[in-house]
């Protein structure tokens, strides 16, 4: 079986390297780590083999006791490491590293890396910045150069700093290119559609490409999901113990436990990138959403009204809007505990509070983003982000999806005889 795996990203010296894993076809990420135990440890690099088809990263992590404990972590294949300029020397011995990533299923000390980052200390090493080397063809064409002509070029003078006229030119240049760019975004935001009173119109089909119902955090393939790397900021929830246990219990009984697998309202946020289209009617004071599955409808007031003081708990909460610039910002609460946020059993309680914000990217792009917020369940606040991509398919529309009624269809409509 083909392995799909995470995009491990290795953070050194200021710069962002994404290094992607070859295709493996010995053995499974799945079949080796394990995705529900996600681990951070801080430690020394105490050895970096670049080996194919996978390289390892090993480091000394100071235990309770005081004493190291040696761990091993998959890295990224060499040559990918090699491609993003990152060798030995990115890494020297005895630097100061956090890893973020997965446990084996063994217990054992090793894991896979999904973060790598280096201390502050290890940053300022010589060695930690020496990131790239020439490339390979002016290496070679230095060497064919006769002795005279390397003498000339090392007495080569160095470049003379700009005169006057040309200070001025380089500043006119880079006002200029400054303002188009503002021209250009300016231009953007002018094209998004607008109601009369010229605030932004949402008015449309929407649905999103992401994998976010699957799974939240970052996960591998899995028989009834897709690999994907998450749409979480800061990549896993910040559960409480017991409700990790509850988490962990929910995936574990995912395919019985799901209410979306009974057609039960999906709930906010989910129900905005549940993979089905849902449509937005706008008006001056509110917005009306209308989702295909389960033809749930929920309103979005904008018309400066409060939350009720004395509320019921909703399946989707009650969401109270305001505009920040071309942003609209929706406060929701007031929910039941029934909904869960994805497919993988991450969850909430009814204390749930979440903060959306809609904004145009251009006229058929609206950037989604929902900041989470549930003290029974989670130790601090997190934030997701999808984006959300209009239908422009001819005649497309919503077409009902109730999965709750499908066990009485054989009954309606009735029949005659009564049989």
């Amino acid at each position: 079986m083909n392995k799909k795996d995470l995009l491990p990203i290795l953070f050194a010296a200021g710069l962002t390297f994404l290094v992607t894993k070859p295709v493996d076809a010995h053995h499974a990420f799945s079949a080796e780590f394990d995705a529900e135990q996600p681990i951070e440890l801080k430690g020394v690099v105490t050895k970096l083999e670049l080996v194919n088809p996978h390289s390892w990263l090993y480091l000394d992590v100071k235990q309770p006791d005081g004493n190291p404990a040696n761990w091993g972590f998959e890295f990224g294949a060499p040559f990918s490491l090699k491609q993003k300029g990152i060798t030995k020397a990115s890494l020297p011995i005895g630097s100061e590293v956090t890893v973020q990533g997965f446990r084996a299923k063994n217990g054992k000390n090793f894991g896979y890396a999904v973060t790598t980052i280096l201390s502050d200390a290890a940053r300022s090493k010589p060695a930690a910045r020496r990131m790239h080397r020439a490339p390979k063809k002016t290496r070679r064409s230095n060497q064919n150069l006769t002795r005279k002509q390397r003498s000339s070029f090392l007495k080569t003078k160095p470049t003379q700093r700009p005169t006057l006229p040309q200070t001025v030119l380089l500043l006119a240049s880079s006002v200029l290119l400054l303002a188009l760019a503002a021209h250009n975004v300016n231009a953007a935001t002018q094209k998004i559609p607008r109601l009369a009173n010229g605030k932004p119109d949402f008015s449309g089909i929407w649905q999103t490409t992401s994998a976010a119902d699957y799974d939240l955090e970052p996960h591998s393939n899995r028989k009834d999901a897709p690999p994907s790397a998450g749409v979480v900021e800061g990549f896993y929830l910040p559960y409480l113990p017991k409700a990790l246990e509850q988490k962990q219990k929910n995936f574990a009984e995912r395919d019985k436990l799901d209410p979306a697998l009974k057609g039960y309202t999906l709930g906010v946020p989910r129900g905005i990138y549940y993979p089905e289209p849902f449509q937005i009617f706008q008006r001056k004071q509110d917005l009306t959403l209308v989702h295909q599955f389960g033809h749930s409808v929920r309103t979005i007031h904008t018309d400066g009204t409060g939350h009720p003081k004395d509320p019921y708990d909703w399946w989707l909460g009650d969401s109270r809007a305001h505009w920040e610039g071309d942003s609209l910002v929706v406060d929701v609460k007031h929910f039941n505990d029934k909904t869960w946020f994805d497919r993988a059993g991450n969850f909430h309680s009814d204390a749930l509070h979440v903060v959306e914000t809609w904004t145009f990217l251009d006229p058929n792009t609206i950037e989604y983003k929902a900041h989470i917020e549930d003290p029974n369940v989670f130790s601090k606040p997190w934030d997701l982000s999808v984006m959300l991509y209009r239908h422009r398919e001819k005649n497309f529309q919503l077409i009902e999806d109730y999965r709750f009624t499908l066990d009485y269809d054989e009954h309606y409509p009735p029949k005659p005889d009564g049989k």
